[in-house]
């Protein structure tokens, strides 16, 4: 089977690029031709170079745009000629679009005669046509409607939650469930800590780009001022947010946390390097997350095979999957500052039990997030798509 990932912000990096890479080597893996379709990067990539991290396994064919047009985030890049005809003489059996109000998308079924596959990651959450451009938005999913969606023979979704906002807007469309694995192979992943002794101060850590609207960054602030009033003849407690800045919400969460009086026990590391992430997610206590919006995370992924207890906002479509809300060190809240306070606090006093109920389910959690697991079912549904042409 001949499969091509089309993805022409791969370039641009971030969280759907790393997902598409991984999927990408993981098919590979299993023994099937594998490329990546992306154009030049409009900008610098926003988690470091894309392209030093492909294997000689995934092929990469890149465009040079002769044209862009630009409005806002919405973007068409010109395909040449020659590009056009490279892509038309590789004959995919399978076409898998990543990532959504992206219009280059719209050109790939006249492109391909195969079947469409079209994991929106998250673009067609309820909170994406709200918060933002909404008319360019609405106007951008009528056109793809006509153009692209009734070309696609499958969607895919990264969670239940996902599953349900792409049945709402498209009813009666074909869709499967296949989560995400993590930016590392769970063996690469460090050791849990054993025998050391009890740290004075137990730490929280976020990961992820700074967005303080989507990654609900300012109720975490708020959670964790509030956890530390009430934690003050307990283990004292500290907050690391790992990941670049975005649209100047670090500034704006320095200045909050100031205003809570919680600045010396809050750090800002800004965008580390993979391998620095990891060993930073391996010295800390617990990870949380309150997004606003999510319908998978790499971190929290990471996060889980890595050991962790979780804090998780009921808004992390990855505690949509029962297998991963039913785990004894996750703990699922709403997104409020109150009751997360009361988790964190909970979570601080009892990570013992807690790192112990992690390290009992890891091998559950691993098989479940696997990566070479989730080629297996997408390589199912498309061979399923294929049969019935």
């Amino acid at each position: 089977m001949r499969i091509l990932h089309w993805y022409p912000n791969f370039l641009g990096g971030g969280a759907t690029a790393n997902a598409v890479l991984a999927l990408a080597r993981a098919q590979a893996r299993l023994g099937f031709k594998v490329s990546i379709v992306t154009a030049e990067a409009l900008k610098t990539p926003l988690y470091g170079s894309m392209q030093e991290r492909l294997s000689a396994d995934v092929e990469l064919i890149r465009w040079t745009p002769f044209w862009t047009l630009k409005k806002g985030v919405f973007v068409l890049r010109g395909l040449p000629l020659q590009a056009r005809r490279t892509l038309i003489d590789w004959r995919p059996d399978i076409v898998h679009i990543h990532g959504e109000f992206n219009a280059d998308n719209l050109r790939v079924p006249a492109l391909f005669q195969c079947p469409l596959v079209l994991s929106p990651h998250g673009s067609f959450a309820p909170e994406v046509f709200t918060k933002s451009r909404q008319g360019l938005k609405k106007t951008y999913f009528k056109i793809a409607t006509r153009l692209l969606y009734r070309h696609v023979k499958a969607f895919h979704a990264l969670c239940p939650m996902e599953a349900s906002h792409i049945n709402q807007l498209l009813p009666g469309v074909r869709a499967y469930r296949v989560p995400e694995g993590p930016n590392f192979r769970p063996e690469q992943s460090l050791p849990l800590e054993t025998g050391s002794p009890p740290r004075k101060t137990v730490s929280f850590l976020f990961i992820g780009r700074l967005d303080i609207f989507t990654k609900g960054l300012d109720v975490l602030l708020e959670a964790f001022a509030e956890a530390r009033r009430s934690l003050t003849e307990l283990p004292p407690i500290s907050l690391t947010l790992v990941g670049p800045d975005w649209q100047g919400g670090m500034q704006h969460l320095r200045r909050q946390a100031q205003a809570l009086g919680i600045a010396e026990h809050v750090f800002f590391t800004g965008s580390l390097p993979p391998d620095e992430v990891k060993t930073t997610l391996a010295k800390a206590d617990i990870y949380i997350q309150l997004s606003r919006h999510e319908v998978f995370s790499l971190s929290v992924a990471e996060a889980l095979l890595s050991r962790k207890p979780a804090i998780l906002s009921k808004n992390v479509g990855a505690v949509s999957w029962p297998e991963l809300a039913s785990l004894p060190h996750v703990r699922v809240v709403d997104f409020a500052a109150e009751e997360t306070a009361l988790a964190m606090a909970d979570f601080a006093c009892r990570l013992v039990a807690l790192r112990s109920a992690a390290e009992r389910y890891q091998a559950k959690v691993s098989d479940f997030l696997s990566w070479d697991r989730a080629a297996h079912l997408h390589v199912k549904a498309y061979r399923t798509l294929c049969s019935s042409c």
